[in-house]
């Protein structure tokens, strides 16, 4: 995404260096799509409907509360600086 965001804005100064600089950045898109088809094609994928609600719901307490202990610390960490 990085190299399309500098691509779009060098379209507007240089377009030949624009399209440069999409040449560089199609590597990484062939394998970002190798990576999707990969995954796609894995057998065993879980669908939510085979998840108790239980679980389900731990689950995303269990993130939630990750989420609020880092803002807690990053706020503590900046408090000692």
């Amino acid at each position: 995404m990085l190299v399309g965001g500098i691509a779009a804005f060098l379209s507007y100064v240089f377009a030949p260096l624009a399209e440069l600089v999409v040449y560089l950045g199609y590597p990484l898109l062939w394998y970002f799509s190798l990576v999707i088809n990969g995954v796609y094609n894995l057998s065993g994928v879980w669908k939510i409907s085979d998840v108790p609600i239980t679980m389900q719901i731990g689950y995303y307490c269990m993130v939630g509360g990750g989420v609020l202990l880092f803002k807690n610390y990053k706020k503590q960490i900046s408090n000692e600086s």
